[in-house]
């Protein structure tokens, strides 16, 4: 798996190869891979439901909406510059991930009040990774499988301390939309502040 963004020719593929795919990240996370690729997260950029949708509200707007829905929807390849309406596909393996892996683990800044407009931190799979250090309440459950795979090398480090990522208002930048000042859109986040959860 880790040869494979090495093995990257185009330059297309080696910008890719900068936002590793959940595949990889899942050779050594097998049970977070699971779960994931099982998610309504995996299907964020492939969904046709999501896909009529964006394309009539652009529709209707005129065009006015760009990559507003997709630079939640297929942040990766928003990040690579693909067009909001390109083909399925036509975008990259990563891009079709939808809300992957990186999507979350490799926003090493703050944006908990801008719909969806957070960069993710390009680099390989040995880059960073950034998320709660807590040690999680099971740790076989999440720790990555080194030894088994017959990994030699380091492949992450420390994650780096960023506790966005236990909070609520960092799912709200995605699942909290506001179209103007007062029309929201999604309203996922203001639903899980009043219910019992």
């Amino acid at each position: 798996a880790l040869a494979a963004s090495a093995a990257a020719t185009t330059p297309r593929e080696q910008q890719a190869a900068l936002y590793p795919s959940a595949r990889v990240c899942g050779s050594c996370h097998v049970a977070i891979y699971e779960e994931w690729s099982t998610s309504q997260h995996a299907y964020a950029s492939i969904s046709p439901m999501f896909h009529k949708f964006e394309q009539a509200l652009n529709g209707l707007a005129s065009g006015t909406v760009g990559a507003f829905c997709v630079r939640c929807h297929a942040s990766v390849g928003t990040e690579l510059g693909e067009p909001r309406d390109i083909q399925i596909y036509d975008r990259s393996p990563v891009s079709r991930e939808g809300v992957t892996c990186i999507t979350c683990h490799r926003v090493n800044t703050n944006y908990m009040k801008v719909n969806g407009a957070r960069s993710i931190l390009p680099g390989d799979i040995t880059g960073p990774v950034f998320g709660p250090v807590r040690p999680p309440e099971n740790p076989s459950q999440y720790a990555a499988i080194v030894e088994e795979r017959g990994i030699e090398q380091e492949v992450h480090g420390q994650p780096i301390g960023r506790d966005q990522l236990s909070s609520s208002e960092f799912c709200m930048s995605c699942h909290q939309v506001a179209v103007y000042p007062g029309i929201k859109l999604e309203v996922v986040w203001d639903q899980f502040k009043g219910s019992p959860a």
